[in-house]
């Protein structure tokens, strides 16, 4: 069984904690997919966040190091936390810049 969890996270205050119950019940061999808004690679995605908790939807942006964090007790795929479009681009795209996204992506498995 695999799990995914894209454009989901920035909503939920306790990210660690609910990737961590989301886990638990998941079978060895498991997978798991995230993705992260932060503001690293676009500051101006805090803009964007602002104006969703000051409309009554708080939105958490997460550094690279949180993401990472959320990976605890699994064994990250390469290339491991990244911006989004260099998560395995496909072959021959062009290379966008870091700056292209407000993204972090990362895949796992459970051991």
């Amino acid at each position: 069984m695999d799990l995914t969890v894209i454009a989901m996270l920035q909503f939920v205050e306790d990210a660690q904690g609910l990737v961590e119950a989301l886990v638990a019940p998941l079978v060895p061999g498991s997978h798991v997919a995230v993705t992260m808004p932060t503001g690293d690679l676009a500051p101006e995605s805090r803009l964007l966040a602002d104006d969703y908790t000051g409309s009554g939807i708080p939105m958490y942006l997460r550094d690279r190091a949180e993401v990472e964090r959320l990976f605890t007790g699994l064994e990250l795929l390469d290339p491991g936390v990244v911006p989004m479009p260099r998560w395995r681009p496909a072959p021959g795209a062009p290379v966008l810049p870091d700056t292209a996204t407000n993204m972090y992506a990362a895949v796992a498995r459970k051991p």
